[in-house]
């Protein structure tokens, strides 16, 4: 069972940095880009899309955190 659990988070983590690094990030580049921003604007922008995946994974973990717990 525990090997399971750590399939899913391999694969899961991949997912995340996947979607985030070759889908969001090169995306918002280029609108960036095309609408004539300055390097700073498209470093600002890709700096939030790095920051993403930390952001959904520590609110996943605190919504599993907190339904899982002995505390409700």
């Amino acid at each position: 069972m525990l090997f399971y659990e750590i399939l899913k988070l391999i694969i899961y983590s991949s997912l995340i940095v996947i979607i985030s690094k070759f889908i969001l990030s090169t995306t918002l580049r280029k609108v960036a880009e095309l609408l004539n921003l300055s390097a700073k604007t498209v470093g600002n922008i890709s700096g939030y899309t790095t920051s993403v995946p930390e952001l959904l994974t520590i609110t996943a973990s605190s919504i599993r955190g907190y339904s899982r717990g002995k505390y409700f």
